[in-house]
């Protein structure tokens, strides 16, 4: 029963040390994440341009994750917004969320604006708009 119990112990903590090895693996320093996200944002472009935009949104916010430190995580979110703008409103709406209560820095008054824009457009007038 000793011998049971050792090797369930050694086991988890074999799963461990793979868990958080895997995890140190996928961690950018923040020293290498700029480069890192121009790699990442060049793709996410070329799958715009190929029109898979499912992809494209994929690679930003996968820019967003891995590289928060970088100038670029903001611009990628952005572009998220920008997409979701054009072919899912209720999607925007989450970005613009996650957007304002992560990175407001540069152009969350701008989200903030679209977003309020789109409510009045759907409702069709201001007190409409904010019971939405």
């Amino acid at each position: 029963m000793k011998s049971y119990i050792t090797g369930v112990v050694i086991g988890l903590l074999l799963v461990g040390a793979a868990f958080f090895a895997f995890k140190k693996i996928t961690y950018i320093p923040p020293a290498k994440q700029d480069s890192a996200a121009i790699d990442m944002t060049r793709k996410a472009i070329d799958f715009e341009k190929a029109g898979d935009m499912k992809s494209a949104v994929k690679m930003y916010k996968k820019i967003v994750r891995k590289c928060p430190d970088s100038g670029w995580a903001e611009i990628s979110l952005y572009k998220v917004f920008e997409i979701h703008a054009k072919t899912d409103k209720k999607k925007m709406i989450e970005t613009a969320d996650w957007y304002l209560k992560k990175l407001s820095a540069k152009r969350g008054s701008e989200v903030a604006t679209r977003v309020g824009e789109y409510y009045l457009l759907e409702s069709g007038s201001p007190e409409k708009a904010r019971k939405l």
